[in-house]
């Protein structure tokens, strides 16, 4: 555009570049204010509503007055576009046309937003055609939603330029929020497929740029719907703090932070903490009508404080020679130097493409971690490649360790088996000649008792001969006593012999043989002297059953001797049992008339009781309804059945 061509905005006396409001404030009332104070920054024009002497409501109406000479004779095609950063349809124009005609400029626009500065978010009116050569005067009816300020701005162009921006922007910002979408949809399935917050982290600090950037070029009053255009700046202002949250995560991630550099966890907590501060202090800010410039302050000290914590990290990524640190330092230079850039630039500069520095820097920083993503899997395949060759090698390794541990292992068994073979055998053998040994000593040991028993036989043969040569009756009585005892030790080894087992007496059969033997040798029989006898199987070793025979010799011997005198005949009952308390008793009871002697005077007696006292024992008699004898051992081994 040529400055010849150049259109010149002017107030009633011809200043250039002044723009002087004539307003008029209409409520319930048709009072009219006037007011004189605007301050205008470059195309940027504010009246400061607080300074009213009557405050608007929130339904007041302002009107402003402009009037524009286009000094290019025969040129009729500019345009004329004016608008706040408030939604368009609290805009309504009307054009006074050079000729007195008033036509009304409706909300809308040709293109669906005006690019002017980041911080106005404008909303252009319709276009107006100026005629050439000539002033043409223009009224603003501006419905008030806040109570801070209203900001308006007046921009020329011809038809040409405003369909190219369109165009221009329309592509860029379907270039922008297009891909910027379809990746984090892409993260938030990779997240699901991995469970890696990396890409869950991308995914939602992608989505709040979108949103982000809705806010800052307007049009979220569009496509958000939200017909209060504070809640679509605050709306800018929260995900502004919030993408720079999730940026952060991200990079603690993506860099794997808490396990290569873990010092860096307090950089990163403390630019997540300054976030989470100056997000309510942002939202104060505007709900308390305060100048905006504050909140655009805020965002600045935002990218000052997190521009050098990115610079630290990557610092520290580098020392701990992280690969991954090119992308983030360079991703993170652009994306915040380009934020920086922006937001100081529209704010101090009046640069009117700060929203697409932005949107370029954060597609440069997405195709950078696309790309650092990229290597990041491939260092990963690489780190799971080795740890996998490394767990083959270790496997392999203790494949052979346990080849070797179990040859060893087999050879151990194998010389070991040979030596139990070995002892087995020898065992064997020894055993063998053991048995054969033992065998050959029951031999001889039955031989020893059978003859030990023929031995006794005979001293009983002997005894008795010599008995049918005494003459003295009391002598002769000795002499066959003598032999009956002879005779029970008799049928003891007499027993052991005939018995398979040469250690213990089967004391029941033992007592009957005994008692039988005794019964003939005093001419009676088993009609006459019944025998009673209990031993509940017991079988008692020799050392014990030869006194223990000698004790029922002598008492069996008394009650056939002295029970039965006066009657012909009555009862022996024996009695063999172990108690409780592991003692042997043994009881011998008739029911004849009794002894005539005293107990324990008698020789026999006598020799009862010393038997007794040599197996550790006791004894009791009793006269009552015959005799009886009860005896308790204490030493003595028996052979339990």
């Amino acid at each position: 555009m040529r400055q010849e061509e150049i259109l010149i905005i002017k107030n009633e006396n011809q200043e250039v570049y002044e723009l002087e409001p004539y307003l008029r404030i209409f409520e319930d009332t048709s009072a009219a204010l006037t007011f004189d104070q605007v301050r205008t920054i470059g195309s940027q024009n504010f009246i400061p509503l607080r300074n009213l002497e009557k405050k608007p409501s929130p339904e007041s109406i302002l009107w402003i007055k402009l009037t524009v000479l286009n000094q290019v004779p025969g040129r009729n095609d500019w345009i004329l576009s004016i608008g706040t950063y408030r939604s368009p349809d609290l805009v309504t124009g009307y054009v006074l046309h050079p000729s007195g005609d008033v036509s009304v400029a409706k909300s809308g626009a040709v293109r669906p937003y005006q690019d002017l500065a980041i911080k106005d978010r404008i909303n252009p009116l319709v276009p107006v055609s100026l005629e050439g050569g000539k002033t043409t005067t223009v009224f603003l009816k501006i419905r008030t939603v806040t109570k801070r300020q209203v900001s308006f701005s007046a921009q020329l162009e011809t038809p040409e330029h405003v369909i190219q921006q369109s165009k221009w922007w329309n592509f860029s910002q379907a270039a922008f929020h297009g891909p910027v979408f379809l990746f984090a949809l892409l993260g938030m399935a990779f997240f699901f497929m991995t469970r890696d917050r990396t890409y869950l982290y991308l995914s939602l600090w992608l989505l709040n740029m979108n949103v982000l950037f809705l806010g800052i070029t307007g049009m979220g009053s569009d496509i958000l719907g939200l017909p209060d255009p504070s809640k679509y700046i605050f709306i800018g202002h929260v995900t502004q703090s919030t993408s720079a949250v999730f940026y952060f995560l991200f990079i603690k991630n993506f860099g794997q932070v808490r396990k290569l550099v873990p010092n860096l966890m307090v950089w990163i907590n403390f630019a997540v903490g300054s976030r989470f501060v100056l997000i309510p202090l942002q939202h104060i800010i505007l709900l308390n009508d305060l100048n905006y410039n504050i909140i655009t302050a805020f965002a600045v000290l935002g990218n000052l404080i997190d521009i050098p914590i990115i610079f630290v990290i990557a610092y520290h990524f580098f020392k701990a020679n992280n690969k991954i640190s090119y992308y983030v330092a360079a991703g993170s230079g652009v994306v915040f130097l380009s934020s920086f850039v922006g937001s100081a630039g529209s704010t101090f500069f009046n640069l009117g493409e700060a929203p697409l520095i932005i949107e370029v820097g954060v597609i440069f920083l997405l195709i950078l971690f696309v790309v650092g993503l990229g290597h990041r899997m491939k260092i990963n395949e690489e780190e799971k490649r080795k740890t996998q060759q490394q767990l083959i090698d270790q496997l392999k390794h203790n494949r052979d360790l346990q080849d070797q541990v179990n040859r060893e292992l087999e050879e151990k068994v194998r010389i070991r088996t040979e030596k139990i073979t070995r002892q087995s055998k020898e065992i064997l053998k020894q055993n063998n000649i053991l048995a054969k040994s033992n065998k050959e000593k029951e031999v001889l040991l039955a031989e020893v008792h059978h003859r030990v028993k023929n031995n006794l036989q005979i001293v009983s043969s002997l005894l008795s001969i010599q008995s049918e040569q005494v003459v003295d009756t009391k002598a002769k009585q000795i002499v066959q006593e003598g032999q009956s005892r002879i005779q029970a030790m008799g049928f003891i080894h007499e027993n052991i012999y005939k018995n398979e087992s040469l250690a213990f007496i089967d004391m029941g059969t033992y007592i009957r043989t005994l008692g039988i033997s005794l019964i003939d040798s005093f001419g009676l029989n088993e009609g006459q002297v019944r025998l009673d006898i209990q031993t509940s199987n017991l079988k008692i070793d020799v050392d014990t059953a030869i006194p223990m025979g000698l004790i029922l010799n002598e008492l069996i011997t008394n009650s056939l001797k002295h029970a039965f005198q006066d009657q012909n005949g009555g009862n022996i009952t024996i009695d063999l049992n172990i108690d409780k308390f592991k003692t042997l008793n043994l009881a011998v009871a008739d029911n004849g008339t009794g002894h005539p002697s005293t107990p324990g005077t008698s020789f026999g007696l006598l020799l009862v009781k010393e038997l007794t006292h040599q197996l550790k024992g006791s004894i009791n008699f009793h006269r009552e309804n015959g005799f009886k004898a009860i005896m308790k051992f204490k030493k003595f081994n028996i052979h339990l059945p």
